[in-house]
């Protein structure tokens, strides 16, 4: 288990916020998750500034948003960890 301290220089190296780091994290040890679970697995977090976090994440190329779903609901798509964000969490800088 990695100390508060080299969470945020890691985050920082790799030019993402300590909560992205943590999304990362939460995707790895799920191996994958819907937003919505994403979401309740940070329960601290406004729905709005997550879905803000996951675009960028994923600009990023750090995660990939998978599947179809009904109406649109962006909250029932599959969210996956990439290679490049597995990078990051090994503490290695983009």
């Amino acid at each position: 288990m990695m100390k508060k301290s080299d969470i945020l220089i890691t985050a920082l190296n790799a030019g993402i916020s300590v909560r992205q780091w943590y999304v990362l994290q939460s995707l790895r040890e799920a191996g994958g998750l819907s937003l919505a679970s994403t979401i309740r697995k940070r329960g601290n977090v406004n729905p709005a500034v997550m879905s803000a976090d996951l675009i960028k994440m994923e600009r990023k190329g750090l995660i990939a948003k998978e599947g179809r779903s009904p109406a649109n609901d962006t909250r029932l798509l599959s969210i996956t960890i990439t290679d490049k964000g597995m990078i990051v969490l090994d503490g290695i800088a983009l």
